[in-house]
C-alpha cells in the first residue's frame, strides 16, 4: 500500500507542479513584452518540453516536509483554507455575473457525455490525499467513529463546492469562449 501511495503522490504531485510551471510560464508571456529581451522568460520557458519551475516547486516542497511536520501541517492548512475562501469568494461573484443563457445548452452537442467524463476525470486531482488520512488515524481522537465522518464529510463539501463553482463560472462565459488551457 506504501509504494503504491508513493506512485500516486509522484504522478499527482508532478502533474500539479506542471500545470504550475505552465501557469507561470504563460502569465509571463502574456505580461512581458513580446519584443523584449527577457532572461527569466528564457529560463522559465527554454522549450523542449522541459518547466524548471515545476523542478522548482517540487524543491520546495520536499524542503517544506524535510523542515518537518509541524511546518509542513501549518502550510498545508493556509493553503487550503486560502484555497477554499478563493472558490468561495469565487463562486459568489461568479453568480452575481452569472448569464443564464450561457447554460444552454447544459451538454452541448460537440462534447456529449464523453466530455462530461473527461472533464471529471481531470477533478481526480481534487480528491488525492484521503487516503492519507487513513495513514494518520492513530493520531485521531475516536478514530474507529471520527475517521468515517471526516472523511465522508470533507468528500461531500468539495464535490459541492467544485460543482457550485463549476455551474457558476461556465454561467458567466459562453461555453465556446472560455480557455481549453484554464
Amino acid at each position: 500500500a506504501g509504494s503504491c501511495m508513493t506512485l500516486e503522490y509522484v504522478f499527482s504531485a508532478s502533474a500539479v507542479a506542471r500545470s504550475w510551471g505552465d501557469k507561470v510560464v504563460e502569465y509571463a508571456k502574456a505580461n512581458l513584452d513580446p519584443n523584449g529581451n527577457y532572461p527569466v522568460l528564457s529560463f522559465l520557458d527554454p522549450g523542449g518540453g522541459v518547466n524548471p519551475f515545476a523542478f522548482i516547486i517540487s524543491s520546495v516542497a520536499v524542503g517544506l516536509h524535510l523542515r518537518g511536520v509541524r511546518e509542513s501541517k501549518t502550510v498545508t492548512n493556509l493553503f487550503s483554507l486560502l484555497k477554499v475562501a478563493l472558490v468561495i469568494f469565487m463562486t459568489t461573484v461568479s453568480y452575481s455575473l452569472m448569464q443564464p443563457g450561457n447554460l444552454v445548452p447544459f451538454v452541448p452537442a460537440e462534447f456529449g457525455i464523453g466530455g462530461i467524463f473527461r472533464g471529471a476525470s481531470t477533478l481526480f486531482f481534487g480528491y488525492i490525499g484521503y487516503d492519507e488520512i487513513c495513514c494518520v488515524a492513530g493520531e485521531a481522537v475516536n478514530p474507529s467513529r471520527n475517521l468515517p465522518i471526516a472523511v465522508i464529510a470533507s468528500l461531500i463539501t468539495v464535490t459541492i463546492l467544485y460543482m457550485v463553482a463549476a455551474v457558476a463560472l461556465t454561467g458567466m462565459v459562453p461555453y465556446e469562449d472560455i480557455s481549453e488551457t484554464s
